[in-house]
């Protein structure tokens, strides 16, 4: 609906801009009672989560597959399948390459897995991989899980201490250091470390050696303890999906 057949109605929330996480608090308000309004400049809602048509295909303008959004409850609480959103699992989760060799490794939800192809491609690295997902693993679930719920400092606290403290000390120390410092202390191949920092720190647009970029290196951990998913019908479906929600409750 143009902007134009808008300016007499009064809401009690103005979102300005359509991506994906102004959409996730648009919908949320809309289905709060809110009466709602999206001003987005494109055409379509989405931002960088959008697909475009290409000569009859569907390509993603980001191109990336989703894992953190499926771990967070949105997806359920808005009851976007029933909006049209549904995932494929992927897995293998990632495919790495060489460009020297042109060797191309897979990585895998399941730990043990992806031993079995460290062990195959960088046999010398099977302790390290080992040691460095025990550090991390602990420490992906209970960002994952404090995600999970409303900020606070008491989820936060009752969270640590459920887990007995579990996974903290690892995502203090880390969180102080740059990526590829904390890659270095478990790997000592660059072709093993390169992938965890071009899906980490590398997509936020800073540099791997940067202090504070420690927890990018959690990328591969990320993908042990949550399951990554391709959308059916493009990145954009989560976009459309969460624009349909706000349509069923009365925004706009």
């Amino acid at each position: 609906m143009a902007i134009n057949d808008q300016t007499s109605q009064v809401f009690d929330a103005i979102i300005i801009g359509g991506g994906h996480n102004g959409l996730v608090c648009a919908a949320y308000l809309a289905k709060a009672g809110q009466r709602v309004i999206v001003i987005e400049a494109r055409s379509e809602v989405g931002g960088t989560a959008s697909s475009e048509q290409y000569d009859g295909v569907t390509v993603n303008i980001c191109n990336c597959d989703h894992l953190t959004f499926r771990t967070t409850g949105v997806m359920q609480e808005l009851d976007l399948a029933s909006h049209g959103l549904k995932y494929l699992d992927a897995d293998p989760t990632q495919l790495s390459t060489s460009w020297d060799d042109r060797r191309i490794w897979p990585h895998f939800n399941d730990l043990n897995r992806t031993l079995e192809v460290i062990k195959q491609f960088f046999p010398d690295e099977v302790d390290g991989y080992r040691a460095y997902a025990k550090d991390s693993m602990p420490a992906v679930e209970l960002i994952l899980e404090a995600a999970s719920q409303i900020p606070s400092r008491g989820s936060l606290i009752s969270k640590v201490l459920a887990r007995r403290g579990k996974g903290v000390t690892t995502m203090l120390r880390w969180s102080k250091m740059s990526a590829s410092q904390v890659l270095r202390r478990y790997f000592k191949s660059e072709l093993l470390m390169g992938p965890a920092l071009a899906i980490g720190p590398t997509v936020w647009g800073v540099s791997p050696h940067t202090p504070g970029t420690g927890l990018g290196a959690l990328t591969y951990a990320m993908r042990h303890v949550a399951k990554v998913g391709r959308p059916v019908g493009g990145s954009g479906m989560v976009p459309i999906s969460l624009r349909r929600s706000i349509e069923s409750n009365s925004g706009v």
